[in-house]
């Protein structure tokens, strides 16, 4: 496994500060399936940062992330069974074919990782006196894999945030906060069925 990344960081004025940056992960199976396959992923990684501050009172920043994967890891055994028991070597006895038998009937390139992936997050902190501040914050990620060769696999997941800090003195604060998960998966499922 390779990893690398460079990142360029630019103060526009006081307030605003913007990052780069660009990045390459590179995972070598050179013995999966078989000894030699050689089977190499690749990631590449595109991310824009803003940050704005505005003295103590106010606060935001803002990232987007794209990573791009060519490549990803996918199960050498196949999903799905294709037509063609009658082409098995029946074992006598007992008279049928073993499971085991049946893998090289098995099709469908499987995978839960993404070809491309969009992740965007923002918050922002506000002061509203000397005793209270609010800080109101959103998590969003979008990835999806449509070139299997039976399937889509996509998620989503939105994850919202609130928290509210009184502090009545220098010495102690309370916090108190709220925060939603929402995912949505669209994935394979498979059961097991070994003769029939």
């Amino acid at each position: 496994e390779l990893k690398g990344s460079a990142e360029v960081t630019t103060r526009v004025n006081p307030r605003l500060t913007l990052s780069f940056l660009g990045g390459v992960e590179n995972i070598s199976r050179e013995d999966y399936i078989t000894p030699g396959d050689g089977l190499t992923t690749t990631r590449l990684i595109g991310q824009a940062k803003a940050r704005y501050r505005k003295g103590l009172k106010y606060s935001t920043n803002l990232k987007y992330r794209i990573v791009s994967t060519s490549d990803p890891f996918t199960s050498g055994r196949g999903l799905f069974e294709r037509v063609g028991r009658e082409e098995l070597e029946i074992i006598t006895p007992p008279g049928f074919a073993f499971y085991y038998q049946r893998e090289d009937l098995r099709y469908q390139d499987i995978t839960t990782e993404p070809t491309i992936e969009h992740q965007v997050e923002w918050n922002s902190t506000i002061t509203t006196g000397n005793r209270t501040s609010i800080f109101v914050g959103l998590k969003g990620k979008f990835d999806k894999n449509s070139k299997l060769d039976s399937l889509d696999v996509k998620h989503t997941s939105l994850q919202p945030n609130l928290q509210l800090t009184f502090t009545p003195e220098p010495r102690w604060s309370l916090s108190g906060g709220y925060t939603l998960n929402y995912y949505k998966s669209r994935g394979p499922v498979a059961v097991a069925l070994f003769d029939g």
